[in-house]
């Protein structure tokens, strides 16, 4: 009888941290080991930015963070992660949001006219900080291709630039 319960409590356990783990992988905000993004790209959601930023992003699943003014003056903040749609987090939740993703580096893609200062400044204190603003986005498409080891980035980039201006020709 002892043999008996004793299998009992020991078949219950393992049920039950199976179970529990079970229940543990289901979790979609559980993070694996702490992963932490090596690169998180801000930019402005305009053509030019927004198109290398996301094809950056396809190869290397890393973070985005969009800006997009309002008609207010106010910044309208959008989180994208790898396949996702882009979430409204608002301008408030931006610090919270990077601290969040806890990137190695911060990639700005453009200069203040694509991120205002407001939102780079912060940053510097606990991140390293790089901004790409050539006005040629080529140039800067093959700096971030070299930073994130895409070879073929600048050269995807002027694809679909190419692309997009023979199709708004067209029109």
């Amino acid at each position: 009888m002892k043999n008996r319960g004793m299998s009992l409590i020991v078949l219950f356990v393992l049920f039950a941290v199976t179970a529990s783990t079970y229940a543990v992988s289901l979790n979609p905000f559980r993070r694996n080991a702490r992963a932490r993004a090596e690169t998180l790209m801000i930019t402005a959601n305009v053509l030019d930015s927004r198109l290398l930023a996301e094809l950056a992003q396809v190869r290397t699943k890393q973070p985005i963070i969009l800006l997009s003014p309002d008609v207010d003056g106010t910044q309208r903040v959008f989180y994208m992660i790898d396949g996702g749609k882009a979430v409204d987090i608002g301008e408030a939740n931006f610090l919270e949001t990077v601290g969040f993703i806890n990137p190695k580096r911060v990639v700005v893609l453009g200069g203040a006219d694509y991120v205002p200062r407001q939102f780079v400044e912060p940053l510097r204190d606990n991140y390293s900080v790089i901004t790409l603003d050539s006005a040629d986005w080529n140039k800067n498409a093959q700096v971030l291709g070299e930073w994130l080891d895409h070879r073929s980035l600048a050269k995807q980039y002027r694809e679909y630039s190419e692309k997009i201006s023979q199709a708004d020709a067209g029109k």
